[in-house]
C-alpha cells in the first residue's frame, strides 16, 4: 500500500503505510547538534477523525466528522537516523501518550493500528491488518525532526480521507476507527471477567475488501475478522454495530460456544436455531457492548443509506424461537435497565451482564445439547431458583416472543408456525423404537443452496445409550420415490462427524462409537433438498433406527 500525506497537528503531514519492522524506511543522516545522555518527554494526543451516522437515516454523515481519541493503542518514538525504537508506550483512555526520548536526535512518533497488552492478567493482541497486500499492519506516522532539550508535545491525527463526495487520499483513521469499537468490547468483558486473557486477534480491511472479495463483514470462526471498506457499496469501518457483532462472535468461539451453521440470515426469517440464537446473541451484544440498542449499517452511493433497526423497540415479525430477533430482543430485554411494563413489551427485568456471561461461559458452552435460545434461557433460570418473580419474569419476556422454555429441549413447545415437521424440536430414538422424522423447504426464501440454513431444512434428534459400545443407525426415506439423500450430522458436545450418501441410494447407515449414560445430539437433512430446492419435494420424511453391534 502506498504511503500518502494527511495531515498531522504538530507538523502539518503524517503518513499511514502497512509497516512490518521496527521502524520502517532506510535511516537518514541529519544534523540535529550533539545529543548527550539526558533525555526528554515527548507528549501528545493520538485522535482518528471518526464518520458518525446520520441522524435522520442509516448512512454516514461526513459533515458531522469529529475528532475522536484513539485508546489503548501502541505508540513508538523511533530514531529515524539510526532506525531504531528508543521507546514504546500505550495511549490511555484520552488517547494521550508520554515517551523519554533523547536530546537533539530526529525523532518521528509512529502509532500502531493494535491494542497489545502483555503480562499480567488482564491480556490481549488486537491488530488491524490489510489482507490486501501481505496481511501488513497499519501505522500512522508523524514528521520525522530533530528533538531539542526542552519536553515537547506532538499531537497526531488520522484523517477520514474524505473529500467531500468521495475519498480523496488514504483513509488513515479507518484502522483506528476499527479498533476503537474494539476498546469498548474489551472494556466491556472486563466488567465482568476483571482477569480475562483475550486470544490474539486480527482484523482484516482494506478499501479492496469487497462483496466480490470476502463477501461480507465476517468473523472466521477462530482468530480472524474481515471487514468490508467498498467505497460506494458497503464500507463497516464507521458501523460500530457491524464490529461489535462481529467482534461478539470471537467471543462466543472463545469463551462460550456457537453451533451454528452460519449462512447468510436477515431480520424476519425462520431460520435454524442455532443460527437464529447466534445472530441474535450477535445483535444484542453489540448494542450492549455500544450501550446503545439502535443497530446500524451504512452502504450505498457516497456510503449515505444502508439498514438499522432498534433491538429495543423494533416489531419482530415472525416471532419465535427460530427468529434472530425474538432472541435479541430477549436477551437484550434481559441486559437493559430501559423496562417497559406494557404488554405489547413486557421487559419487568434489569439482570445486566453478570448473569449472562456466567451462562455463555457456562452452561452454553457445555454439554451435548445445540446452543438455542432454550439452552440458554433454561440454564438462566437455574441461576434464579427461589427467585418467583424473576422467573416469572423471564417467562413473560420470552412468551411475548412466542416461545416456551421448560428445558434445554425446548420440550412443550407449541410454536411450529404452520409446519408439523418442525415439532418436536428434538426427536427421541432408542433401541426399540424407531424415530419418524420430516425436513422441510416451507421457509425457503428463494436463495437455492443458500437456504440450508432456514427452519425445517434439518431435524434434531438426540438419543442416550444404556452402556457403551458401537451403535449402528440407519436412516431410511420412508418414500423412496423422493431419492433424497440423508446427511446426518453427529455431535458430542461440538465435536462432529459428517455421514452422508452419494448417488441416488435412499438410506445412510452409519456407525458411532458411544459412551454409556452419555447423551448424544445429531440432526438430518434431505442432501438434494438442500442443495436443488427448486426440484425437489417440499418434505422429505424419514425412518431413524439404532442397535447395538
Amino acid at each position: 500500500m502506498s504511503a500518502l500525506k494527511h495531515l498531522l497537528i504538530f507538523s502539518a503531514l503524517v503518513t499511514l503505510a502497512a509497516c512490518g519492522g521496527s521502524g520502517g524506511g532506510s535511516a537518514l543522516t541529519v544534523n540535529c547538534g550533539t545529543a548527550s545522555t539526558s533525555n526528554i518527554t515527548v507528549t501528545g494526543t493520538v485522535q482518528f477523525e471518526r464518520v458518525p451516522h446520520s441522524t435522520i437515516g442509516f448512512g454516514l454523515d461526513y459533515a458531522a466528522t469529529y475528532a475522536s481519541p484513539a485508546r489503548g493503542v501502541t505508540v513508538q518514538a523511533i530514531n529515524t537516523g539510526s532506525n531504531t525504537i528508543v521507546a514504546t508506550t500505550q495511549t490511555d483512555a484520552s488517547g494521550g501518550y508520554s515517551v523519554a526520548v533523547p536530546n537533539n536526535t530526529q525523532i518521528k512518533i509512529r502509532v500502531l493500528a493494535e491494542m497489545v497488552k502483555t503480562g499480567a492478567l488482564p491480556t490481549w493482541n488486537f491488530s488491524v491488518r490489510d489482507n490486501t497486500s501481505g496481511n501488513a499492519q497499519y501505522a500512522l506516522d508523524g514528521s520525522s525532526t530533530c528533538t531539542g532539550t526542552t519536553n515537547e508535545t506532538r499531537n497526531l491525527t488520522a484523517s477520514s480521507g474524505w473529500g467531500g463526495t468521495s475519498y480523496t487520499s488514504t483513509r488513515a483513521a479507518a484502522p483506528f476507527a476499527i479498533l476503537d469499537t474494539v476498546y469498548d468490547g474489551i472494556q466491556f468483558i472486563l466488567g465482568v471477567s476483571a482477569n480475562t486473557n483475550f486470544p490474539a486477534l486480527n482484523l482484516y480491511w482494506s478499501p479492496n475488501n469487497t462483496s466480490s472479495t470476502i463477501g461480507t463483514s465476517y468473523f472466521n470462526g477462530s482468530d480472524s475478522i474481515y471487514i468490508l471498506g467498498d467505497q460506494n457499496v458497503d464500507t463497516d469501518e464507521y458501523d460500530p454495530s457491524v464490529i461489535a457483532h462481529e467482534w461478539g462472535h470471537y467471543i462466543e468461539a472463545n469463551f462460550s460456544r456457537s453451533d451454528s451453521i452460519g449462512g447468510y440470515h436477515s431480520t424476519g426469517d425462520r431460520l435454524d436455531m442455532r443460527v437464529a440464537f447466534g445472530e441474535g446473541y450477535g445483535n444484542a451484544f453489540s448494542s450492549m457492548v455500544r450501550n446503545d440498542p439502535q443497530y446500524a449499517d451504512s452502504s450505498g452511493a457516497q456510503q449515505a443509506s444502508g439498514f438499522g433497526f432498534n433491538v429495543e423497540t423494533e416489531t419482530v415479525t415472525n416471532k419465535g424461537w427460530y427468529s434472530e430477533s425474538s432472541v435479541e430482543k430477549i436477551l437484550y430485554d434481559l441486559y437493559d435497565s430501559n423496562n417497559s411494563p406494557a404488554d405489547s413489551d413486557p421487559d419487568h427485568l434489569t439482570l445486566g451482564f453478570q448473569p449472562l456471561w456466567n451462562v455463555l461461559i457456562n452452561e452454553e458452552k457445555s454439554g451435548p445439547v445445540f446452543t438455542s435460545i432454550y439452552k440458554f434461557i433454561a440454564a438462566l433460570k437455574t441461576h434464579y431458583a427461589g427467585d418467583a418473580t424473576t422467573l416469572s419474569n423471564i417467562d413473560t419476556l420470552i412468551n411475548a416472543q412466542s416461545i416456551h422454555v421448560n428445558d434445554v429441549y425446548g420440550t412443550g413447545e407449541m410454536n411450529n408456525t404452520s409446519s408439523s415437521a418442525v415439532l418436536p424440536i428434538y426427536s427421541v430414538i432408542d433401541i426399540s423404537t424407531p424415530a419418524n422424522v420430516c425436513v422441510t423447504k416451507a421457509f425457503a426464501r428463494g436463495y437455492g443452496s443458500y437456504d440450508y440454513n432456514v427452519l425445517g431444512m434439518n431435524h434434531y434428534l438426540r438419543f442416550t445409550p444404556a452402556t457403551s459400545g458401537t451403535y449402528q443407525f440407519t436412516i431410511s426415506e420412508t418414500d423412496a420415490s423422493n431419492a433424497g439423500n440423508p446427511l446426518a450430522i453427529f455431535t458430542n458436545g461440538g465435536i462432529q462427524n459428517y455421514h452422508n450418501v452419494s448417488g441416488t441410494n435412499t438410506d445412510e447407515i452409519f456407525t458411532e462409537t458411544l459412551t454409556g449414560g452419555q447423551e448424544y445430539m445429531f440432526e438430518v437433512y434431505d442432501y438434494n433438498m438442500v442443495n436443488t430446492p427448486a426440484t425437489s419435494p417440499s418434505e422429505t420424511c424419514y425412518d431413524v433406527s439404532v442397535v447395538k453391534q
